[in-house]
């Protein structure tokens, strides 16, 4: 998330709620990336099965 809140660590879980906003191209790399309007971040739990 360009521009978001910096209080996170590497790494850490994170929640977004958001809504999905039509993907914006990154001027460093040249291409479309997937872009969320977010309305909250917060910490969470890392689930037990992360990549279940």
């Amino acid at each position: 998330m360009p521009g978001g809140p910096a209080e996170f660590e590497p790494d850490e879980w994170v929640e977004v709620v958001g809504t999905h906003v039509p993907p914006q191209v990154d001027p460093a790399v040249g291409y479309p990336e997937p872009t969320i309007d977010a309305a909250s971040v917060v910490a969470v739990e890392a689930p037990v099965e992360p990549y279940e």
